[in-house]
């Protein structure tokens, strides 16, 4: 409720010669996403982040009654730039977050390096404040832009290219994790987003031209490549806990199968979706360790080429 309140004392009306837009804008940046939301949130509110999100000519809000009326917010934008660490992702959001659509209208953003900060007892360079001047010189000026993006020719036949596409091919590689299924299907919007934010980057024009799709199409794979490594912390376990969840995959396939040993690959393939790869080998040989599961040798070269369960410990 408090969020919709905000929301709609957010007006704005811009005159620009005989024109006149008004819409509800609202701008959240957060250094902690846990500000936002909690464990405690409810499924209804991820909705109605999801319903304001994208960005439809109005919001009808039923829950409150104003009067005999709802409560509508005409021409509603919610922009969300948020900090957190992946682990609070996995406690605070339901896995529902991720397969009802909210989190599939984020792009995730991970990094495995630590930045070094400057202290802050030290002045700032020249540099930096003239960087930091021209940041909010530019930011300030895209508040004077309205309209509708307009796109080459050239833009749009290369657009077409990478999203005109059998799904399993649109801007390749797609992502593969399981929490990415609904985020795939929503690659296109993203790439329109950032080839928007590229143009208004540039100039003023609002034209899209096709470098501006280039790096698009840039900066979404290389986001990319660091989600499913991300994701991994996020839906992190206990060694103990993953070599139970292995023994009772492999002893399922080894029933099924007619007791015959589950392959090596199959068990690598398990895991490597479950832990991040330098990890897969120091799982493998703990839980041969524990002697709940055997390993099955090339009887040439002595290599481990499946598993199978020690039924003494079913």
């Amino acid at each position: 409720a408090a969020f919709l309140d905000v929301l709609d004392a957010c007006g704005r009306t811009l005159v620009i010669g005989n024109d006149m837009f008004r819409y509800k804008h609202l701008n959240i940046c957060s250094r902690e996403f846990g500000v936002l939301m909690d464990s405690t949130n409810d499924q209804s509110f991820l909705n109605t982040l999801s319903d304001v999100y994208d960005a439809g000519d109005s919001f009808t809000e039923f829950k409150r009654m104003f009067g005999k009326e709802p409560k509508v917010i005409e021409e509603p934008c919610l922009v969300l730039a948020a900090a957190t660490q992946p682990s609070y992702l996995g406690q605070a959001l339901p896995e529902s977050a991720w397969g009802q659509g909210f989190m599939s209208r984020m792009i995730l953003i991970f990094s495995e390096e630590r930045p070094t900060a400057k202290s802050a007892f030290l002045p700032s360079t020249i540099a930096d404040k003239e960087l930091a001047n021209n940041l909010a010189r530019d930011m300030h000026s895209m508040l004077n832009l309205y309209g509708p993006m307009k796109w080459t020719p050239q833009a749009q036949q290369y657009f077409d290219e990478l999203t005109v596409q059998e799904e399993h091919k649109i801007i390749p590689p797609v992502p593969t994790h399981p929490k990415l299924i609904s985020y795939t299907g929503r690659r296109e919007v993203h790439l329109t987003k950032l080839c928007m934010i590229s143009a208004c980057s540039r100039d003023s024009l609002m034209t899209i031209h096709r470098r501006d799709v280039v790096r698009a199409r840039a900066w979404l794979l290389e986001a990319e490549r660091y989600m499913t490594s991300g994701l991994m912390a996020i839906t992190a376990k206990s060694d103990s806990e993953l070599i139970d969840e292995l023994f009772d995959a492999v002893k399922n396939m080894y029933f099924k199968t007619g007791k015959t040993p589950v392959p090596r690959e199959y068990v690598v393939s398990f895991l490597i979706r479950r832990t991040p790869a330098i990890h897969v080998g120091k799982i493998f040989q703990a839980a041969l360790s524990t002697g709940r599961l055997k390993a099955i040798k090339d009887p040439v070269s002595g290599a481990v080429v499946g598993l199978v369960p020690d039924l003494a410990s079913i």
